[in-house]
């Protein structure tokens, strides 16, 4: 079983508004990235939500059946507490999880579907894209590796455990540039918008 988790709980600091709610052609920035996760067939799909949860919760219930979220009331200690949120909710048969940022809506499922492909044929402990050599997101982890997300904090996602995994990780190539294209800034925004049309 392979699940993945959509991170959606923080509050958008840089953007000035909650980017994940934000129109983006006919849905929303965190409405494309679930889309692109669920159509690429993998096991189960959890979106963690924090910041203005009830409001994104009701969105998603009303957009994707039978999605699964889950609440971090302690979002605001930092990307760390909802990558654990998220890898507490999995099976427990789960024998890998990747990790997707909520603002990642130009990642094709064909970037999913080789995370997995590579995990399945190498077993790798961890498995993450690259556009012209710019590592990207989404991450594959693991069942390997899950113990080690409890030594994280604060705002540290995955970086450490794809350095601990050295020589071991596995570089999936790709010509996705939206591996790159996570959404921070309004200027950010138009160019998804741009990419889009």
């Amino acid at each position: 079983m392979i699940s993945a988790v959509v991170l959606a709980a923080g509050c958008s600091s840089r953007m000035g508004k909650d980017k994940l709610l934000v129109p983006l052609n006919s849905g929303t920035v965190l409405g494309h990235t679930i889309n692109n996760v669920l159509i690429s067939e993998i096991d189960e799909v959890f979106v963690v939500l924090g910041h203005r949860a009830s409001e994104k919760e009701k969105y998603v219930k009303n957009n994707f059946e039978d999605l699964k979220t889950v609440i971090n009331e302690d979002y605001h200690q930092g990307l760390s507490s909802s990558v654990r949120k998220g890898l507490d909710a999995v099976n427990s048969d789960c024998q890998a999880v990747i990790f997707c940022p909520g603002d990642l809506p130009l990642v094709s499922p064909a970037v999913v579907r080789g995370l997995i492909q590579l995990f399945q044929e190498q077993q790798c402990p961890v498995v993450y894209p690259e556009y012209m050599g710019i590592r990207g997101n989404p991450v594959l982890f693991s069942k390997e590796v899950f113990p080690l997300f409890e030594n994280l904090s604060g705002d540290e996602g995955g970086r450490s455990i794809i350095i601990h995994s050295g020589k071991r990780a596995c570089i999936l190539k790709t010509d996705c540039e939206g591996v790159l294209r996570d959404i921070d800034t309004p200027e950010d925004l138009l160019k998804i918008r741009s990419k889009m049309k």
